[in-house]
């Protein structure tokens, strides 16, 4: 729930993009609050991605806004999938407040594969890895 996610995805025609109501962070545009969090309730998307500051060892995925924290959790709630997206600096690092599990998650997309422990426990729960490319430097 970002506007300049938005933005970008309203440029295909082929997408329907709804937005929620609530408090827009400055510098990134994200959209968060209890407003956000009672509209995404009355909806049932079929993917949500949310983004997390922190998983620990046992598959805990943290935040540090309770604002994102509560968006979170409704997106995980009235998702069909859920899709985490997160840097590797998140693996094994610790935050402030609970968002769920990796057993809530459908598919992660990282930079860098995680921690082997960390793969046989998305293994153990049958959640997808999905690593991406590294992006080259084009100095043409």
């Amino acid at each position: 729930n970002n506007l300049n996610v938005a933005r970008i995805l309203s440029e295909n025609t082929d997408f329907r993009i709804v937005l929620t109501g609530g408090m827009v962070r400055n510098g990134d545009g994200g959209i968060t609050g209890q407003a956000t969090r009672d509209m995404l309730d009355q909806f049932r998307a079929d993917i949500g991605i949310i983004g997390i500051s922190g998983i620990d060892a046992d598959g805990g995925l943290y935040d540090y806004d309770m604002d994102e924290v509560i968006c979170s959790q409704a997106i995980i709630r009235n998702a069909r999938r859920v899709l985490l997206v997160t840097d590797h600096t998140k693996f094994g690092r610790p935050a402030l407040m609970r968002v769920g599990t990796l057993a809530q998650i459908s598919a992660l997309y990282t930079d860098q594969p995680p921690p082997a422990a960390m793969i046989a426990l998305l293994a153990t729960l049958g959640v997808e890895l999905h690593i991406a490319p590294a992006q080259s430097d084009s100095t043409a």
